[in-house]
């Protein structure tokens, strides 16, 4: 499950609690959990700390750094052989989320 929203703030913890909430209704041991922002710093420190105390393993992530994160946390959430094939798909979201932004940033300017 890949959250993405389209802040120009600091993501607050109202927004994680909500994703949490959502995550929730998913397997632990087959869902990946990540809340991703188009900001660099892009989270509060409440959200940071609710995300970390969080049982459901939810990666903060923002678009930049992203595809250096995921084999990290995925070999810490998975226990199968299925992680490569995560990652793949993992990988061609963020292909598409990088090309909505990038259409965004272009009907912006």
């Amino acid at each position: 499950m890949l959250q993405e929203p389209n802040l120009t703030n600091k993501v607050e913890v109202d927004y994680i609690r909500d994703f949490e909430s959502v995550v929730s209704r998913f397997d632990k041991q087959t869902t990946i959990r990540i809340y991703v922002t188009s900001a660099k710093d892009g989270y509060s420190s409440s959200a940071i700390g609710k995300a970390e105390s969080s049982e459901y393993y939810l990666l903060l992530m923002n678009i930049h750094d992203l595809c250096q994160n995921i084999p990290k946390y995925l070999s810490k959430v998975l226990k199968d052989n299925s992680v490569n094939e995560k990652i793949y798909r993992i990988e061609e979201k963020v292909d598409e989320i990088i090309e909505n932004l990038k259409y965004q940033e272009k009907s912006i300017h």
